[in-house]
């Protein structure tokens, strides 16, 4: 139970950090009106995050933008 807590911690943190980054992706996505536009646009987003930020927190980002 504790691991989940620290788990949920760390994710709202991560969506402060990532806040701008997470509402500029959901909303450039989900303006995507084809299964091959929506593919384009998760594509050109987690680009754009690598550029911005590096790999060092990718995967956590991925998973929240997911989860948006």
């Amino acid at each position: 139970m504790g691991e989940t807590s620290n788990t949920h911690r760390g994710d709202i943190r991560l969506r402060f950090v990532f806040k701008v980054e997470l509402a500029r992706g959901a909303s450039h996505i989900s303006s995507t009106l084809s299964t091959a536009s929506t593919a384009a646009a998760v594509a050109e987003v987690l680009e754009q995050f690598v550029v911005d930020n590096g790999l060092e927190k990718f995967d956590e980002f991925r998973a929240l933008l997911v989860e948006d």
